[in-house]
């Protein structure tokens, strides 16, 4: 049985080909179309809340998010090419729980003073889900529907929200909130690899960019509380 199972490669769980994923990311453009518009304004907002330090909200807009693309991307399309779909869809619900939790009972009272450096990259990282994905996906398709939007497609929602949780949450909560974000960025990229599409990287490289960004941040963090008690 082990022999069995070890001998599965990726590909064997992918029953699909480039041309049919993209085309499922075209149907999902089409089916939701004009959304993209007031998803990209949704973002923006999520943004300026997590600069703003305004997490508690941000957290739960992007419970909303998530539990949207669980339902209309994986459990309405994805479902129909892959058995896995329904859950996938069950992992977002997952994190819209996990995020709507967070939103209700708020983090650590007193965190250090977020690094600039984080700061920066963090709000690159979310412009880049909300601005950069839906031109990445024009480039890989020849339809304006490919476009991946955040708030429909699962990759630039992933994204978008590496990056909100990196501005607007600390500590262990900030760990929790990127795990499951983290290893659907992971495996993105091994399923687009496996796909062969261009830029398949990107999701993987991005999602532990930001794994190794929090794990410092949680450290740091903890050093400076530590520093703050002793001075205390």
């Amino acid at each position: 049985m082990i022999a069995d199972w070890t001998s599965y490669q990726l590909a064997d769980f992918v029953p699909y080909g480039p041309e049919v994923y993209l085309r499922l990311i075209a149907r999902v453009g089409e089916s939701y179309w004009p959304l993209h518009g007031l998803m990209l304004l949704a973002g923006l907002a999520l943004l300026i809340l997590a600069v703003r330090g305004r997490g508690r909200i941000a957290c739960l807009l992007l419970a909303g998010a998530w539990a949207w693309v669980g339902w209309g991307f994986f459990l309405q399309h994805y479902a129909e090419l892959n058995v896995a779909g329904r859950s996938l869809g069950g992992a977002f619900f997952a994190q819209a729980l996990l995020l709507l939790l967070i939103a209700g009972i708020g983090g650590p009272a007193v965190v250090r003073p977020a690094s600039p450096v984080i700061r920066m990259a963090a709000g690159l990282l979310a412009l880049g889900g909300l601005l950069a994905y839906p031109l990445i996906g024009l480039y890989l398709g020849d339809s304006r529907f490919q476009a991946e939007t955040f708030g429909l497609h699962p990759d630039p929602t992933v994204v978008v929200t590496l990056g909100i949780a990196l501005l607007a949450l600390r500590g262990p909560t900030l760990l929790v909130a990127v795990t499951l974000p983290v290893l659907w960025g992971i495996l993105s990229g091994l399923h687009r690899q496996v796909l062969e599409l261009a830029l398949w990287w990107l999701p993987l490289a991005l999602s532990l960019g930001a794994f190794v960004a929090s794990i410092w941040t949680f450290f740091a963090d903890q050093r400076w509380s530590g520093d703050a008690r002793q001075a205390s």
